[in-house]
């Protein structure tokens, strides 16, 4: 009786490997029409090693292709694409990656722009403003003398904004002219230069951003994609007798789905 219990077990393992890596499609059952008894008799001792062996093989391989999540995301997080490529699913890593370069080549691209468009206001800022003469006009004209803004000492990004930005310093460009309106010709060329620049400068912090997120992204997906590989195949198992030509037999039916 003890031998009997024992072989029963060994081959519901047996046939439940058999049946997860052995087989494909989307449905598998085996079940009595398909003449599935199981005789314990019929079986030699090199015969079952032989296919438990078999069996632990099975698990070994199995338990090898799964895949980690926590190191996916940790791809992803740092390269997006590559938890996608290491999950196995090229396309989607492809697409990932692709984004993540061209976001890339276009933040060079614009900041670039926008530090060319800032050497050109910076410059023609240098030729056209002159701090000297904006202090003289205002000692001048010392109804003005309470002013709101500060001038930088150094020509920082402050200074170069402040010279444009504010009419309290319209008398340092050379075109103005008492009594006439603060935004000067040059003030005004100035001033679009300037917008150019940090437009510029703008779309290559949107590039930034977008990174940020494709990365969020790619690192979600990866989580899907990798939990969908490790949980593809689902089992359902019912296990019972039937009577056969020696007496009763144990019967499994297995059902894959995947």
């Amino acid at each position: 009786m003890k031998n009997f219990r024992c072989y029963f077990i060994i081959m519901v393992f047996f046939l439940l490997a058999n049946s997860l890596f052995g087989q494909s499609g989307n449905e598998i059952a085996l079940n009595s029409s398909r003449q599935a008894e199981l005789r314990f008799n019929m079986m030699g001792k090199e015969s079952f090693f032989k296919n438990e062996w078999n069996l632990v093989k099975s698990q070994v391989e199995s338990d090898a292709g799964r895949k980690k999540t926590g190191i996916g995301i940790l791809l992803s997080a740092v390269i997006p694409g590559a938890g996608e490529l290491y999950a196995g699913s090229i396309a989607k890593g492809v697409i990932f990656l692709g984004t993540e370069i061209a976001l890339w080549v276009g933040y060079w691209k614009f900041s670039d722009q926008g530090q060319k468009w800032q050497d050109i206001f910076q410059d023609f800022a240098d030729t056209h403003w002159n701090e000297k003469e904006w202090r003289n006009w205002m000692q001048a004209h010392p109804e003005f003398g309470d002013t709101t803004h500060t001038l930088p000492s150094g020509k920082t990004q402050q200074y170069y904004e402040m010279i444009g930005k504010y009419d309290e310093f319209k008398a340092g460009w050379d075109d103005y002219k008492d009594g006439e309106p603060a935004l000067t010709p040059h003030r005004d060329y100035y001033e679009n230069l300037r917008n150019r620049s940090n437009i510029e400068f703008k779309r290559a912090s949107y590039c930034v951003m977008i990174s940020l997120g494709n990365r969020v992204l790619s690192a979600f997906d990866t989580a899907i994609t990798i939990r969908g590989l490790n949980h593809r195949v689902k089992t359902a198992m019912r296990m019972g007798m039937k009577r056969g030509i020696n007496g009763q037999v144990p019967i499994l039916a297995l059902r894959v789905k995947w």
